[in-house]
């Protein structure tokens, strides 16, 4: 009786993990198709706009009016309506979309039609938004990167993988432009890169070895480690050390600096979170690297681009570890028959 009261309970747990499973497949599939539109829509236009001579027109987007366009990149309404091969009664609050859809035209197609007219056209080429503070600090990078060369590029990255607020993808991406106009070397970038970041990656990780759980519970809430994000991560860290370690270096960076404190508070192997920092510092090097080399200076376009392509990686592991679930299910189901 006992037997089969625990046989029933373990079924019903296995089918709950099986129904969980399967509704995680579901969702990442979908979240995969979406954003892999996305992503091959963006990089798109990013090589489009950097293939036409003005990389600002990775900007352009369909729900843009068409007046907009004009205005924003300084171009004589009726001048760019004429490209476009469009009546010169042609409304200016028509949106690139509706006009893409009179002309049956993919939509992607449509703006890269626009991206061209633009730069046929465009006697001043301006910004697609106004500067802001990340344009300002892209542009204090780039000085620092171009003044003092691999150095500047070492140690902000180094910092950032400290915890300072320092972008360092934007570092890494212009410094893939500097590639593409040969100020620097491949080798020796790649090399410094990865060097810097893990560096200040196993400095984090015996930060929190040496100082262990005081730090957290003095200093956490502080650095924007909550008491809820601590408990989470530490989780993920008990459950999936590994994969956690990898995916913070990677597609989810920003909490890169949290979980190799964790790691060394929780005495994670030292061995293991410096080859996992190296593996996922490695991808995450040359992701940057190459986009840089692609598209140039547009950092924010580019940004757009690696959000999608980060959201369509996760989304693509998260189906991958969802199947793995399900199929190990189907085999205890049927070693237990």
């Amino acid at each position: 009786m006992d037997n089969g009261h625990g046989r029933t309970g373990f079924e019903g747990r296995l089918s709950r993990v099986g129904w969980a499973a399967a509704a995680i497949v579901i969702v990442s599939l979908i979240a995969a198709t979406f954003f892999g539109f996305r992503t091959y829509g963006t990089y798109r236009l990013l090589q489009s706009a950097t293939q036409s001579g003005v990389p600002s027109t990775s900007g352009i987007r369909p729900w843009m009016t068409i007046g907009y366009v004009a205005e924003t990149y300084d171009v004589a309404f009726i001048t760019l309506a004429g490209r476009l091969q469009l009546s010169p009664d042609t409304d200016p609050k028509s949106t690139l979309k509706a006009l893409a859809d009179r002309t049956s035209l993919p939509r992607i197609d449509y703006i890269q039609r626009v991206q061209r007219a633009v730069a046929d056209t465009a006697p001043i080429q301006k910004s697609s938004t106004s500067p802001g503070w990340l344009a300002a600090l892209n542009d204090g990078i780039l000085s620092l990167i171009l003044t003092y060369g691999y150095a500047a590029f070492g140690v902000t990255l180094l910092l950032a993988a400290l915890g300072l607020p320092l972008p360092s993808g934007v570092a890494v991406t212009i410094a893939g432009s500097l590639l593409a106009q040969g100020k620097l070397d491949w080798g020796l970038t790649f090399t410094l890169g990865i060097f810097a970041s893990i560096l200040g990656d196993i400095g984090g990780y015996f930060v929190g070895r040496r100082l262990g759980p005081s730090l957290l519970a003095n200093w956490g809430p502080i650095l924007g480690l909550s008491l809820a994000r601590q408990t989470f991560l530490a989780g993920m860290l008990s459950r999936w050390g590994a994969l956690t370690v990898f995916l913070s270096r990677t597609l989810i960076s920003t909490l890169s600096t949290f979980v190799s404190l964790l790691a060394g508070v929780s005495r994670y192997s030292a061995t293991r979170f410096a080859v996992l920092s190296l593996v996922g510092r490695s991808f995450w090097m040359f992701a940057y690297l190459w986009l840089g080399y692609t598209v140039g200076t547009e950092v924010e376009a580019a940004a757009s681009f690696l959000r999608n392509l980060s959201g369509l990686l996760f989304s693509l592991l998260m189906l991958a570890a969802a199947i793995a679930v399900l199929i190990k299910g189907s085999a205890i189901r049927l070693a237990s028959q």
